[in-house]
């Protein structure tokens, strides 16, 4: 019985050692904020690191794999955790997981077919398969025995399905309606009755998102520092906020960028900041904290921010800080604001997300209309 040549390749005969993960102790991981560790200590069997205030983890000796292939994967694994976001870096530890429980678990090296089968196991998910290609690219790359560059251009052209994270922007109007958008204002310009600071924070919250409509994990990593103000000569205050941005890969720290808010809004974070200040102390950094004065999770923020929504009357399944920024993004298409300026203010890297507002604006539509209505060679294809 004959092997196949992707057999061959797979399983050369070799007289080299084994690879043997001798990475640093403790990796440096890229966080948004300062009081979060920035280490993870790679000596243990789980590997602990945190992002949004949420613990992800890989548990090595929960995994079904070759030992030759653990060590290879912790090698890998220390690479994304240290140069790209907690959250890229899970995305992998994610994948392992799924090879963990495929036919391949346990095989070492591979054959092509092995690993295409195993993608078709995974029902094509392009996450898995895409992380699974920059581990064998990254792997091939560093010269480790058992990966082979025939194989790589074989999964390489795997296909899977693509789809848009815009598409349903493109097919809808994703934001609040007229009626909805002034019980939104409703819910934010409300009197308290309480003197309850967590309910006022939470207002706060629901109006920035009302404002700039940050993503929970800008919301998050805010800090006090990043809220300043200028009182000029006449005694006129101007609030800015620092907003912090998506990471760029390379970037230690979030950029973050500066974005004008109402006075409203600016006098409420004010009077917020001396409140918890005078609760927690002068030295508490966030902006947004717990009732113990931690840093609130991105989960708490998710789950406040929906409070809030329902209690303005307004309920849309598994769309919080998301529908804000649709709503955001699709009134600045509705004024004809370009697509360029839209990814500025939203804070995205390209200008894909800020054409699909801008395509399916309805207002938009309704111009195209009427200057259809009055183009002489429509009304002749109209009217035949």
């Amino acid at each position: 019985m004959t092997k196949s040549a992707d057999q061959e390749h797979a399983s050369p005969p070799s007289s080299l050692p084994a690879y043997v993960f001798r990475g640093p102790a403790y990796v440096t991981i890229r966080t948004r904020t300062n009081d979060q560790p920035k280490y993870v200590d790679t000596r243990l069997n789980v590997w602990t690191w945190y992002d949004g205030g949420t613990a992800m983890n890989i548990d090595w000796s929960g995994l079904k794999l070759s030992s030759e292939f653990v060590e290879i994967a912790k090698a890998f694994m220390a690479h994304m955790l240290e140069k790209y976001s907690p959250l890229t870096a899970y995305r992998a530890a994610r994948m392992l997981h799924r090879v963990s429980e495929s036919d391949i678990s346990l095989k070492f090296p591979w054959a092509a077919d092995e690993i295409i089968s195993a993608f078709n196991s995974w029902n094509s998910s392009r996450e898995y398969v895409v992380v699974f290609r920059t581990l064998y690219r990254w792997v091939l790359d560093r010269g480790i025995a058992g990966f082979s560059n025939d194989i790589y251009l074989k999964i390489k052209d795997f296909k899977t399905e693509r789809s848009s994270p815009y598409s349903r922007i493109f097919l809808s109007q994703s934001g609040l309606e007229l009626d909805e958008e002034i019980l939104l204002l409703k819910r934010i310009e409300r009197q308290f009755l309480t003197d309850s600071w967590e309910d006022v924070q939470f207002n706060i919250v629901l109006h920035l998102g009302f404002e700039l409509a940050p993503r929970s994990i800008q919301f998050h990593s805010l800090d006090i520092a990043d809220f300043e103000f200028i009182e000029s000569a006449d005694h006129e205050k101007y609030y800015t906020l620092w907003l912090p941005m998506a990471k760029k890969v390379g970037q230690r720290k979030p950029e973050r960028r500066p974005r004008k808010i109402t006075s409203r809004l600016g006098v409420k974070i004010s009077r917020h900041i001396l409140e918890i200040q005078h609760r927690f102390g002068s030295g508490c950094e966030p902006l947004f904290v717990n009732p113990c004065g931690r840093r609130l999770s991105v989960i708490e923020i998710g789950s406040g921010l929906k409070h809030e929504l329902r209690e303005a009357g307004i309920d849309r399944p598994n769309q919080v800080s998301i529908l804000l920024r649709h709503h955001l993004g699709q009134g600045l298409a509705d004024q004809g604001t370009p697509a360029d300026m839209i990814a500025e203010l939203l804070g995205h890297n390209s200008t894909v997300a800020a054409r699909a507002y801008v395509t399916a604006t309805p207002n938009i539509a309704r111009i195209k209309e009427k200057a259809l209505g009055k183009s002489p060679a429509y009304q002749r294809i109209t009217q035949a």
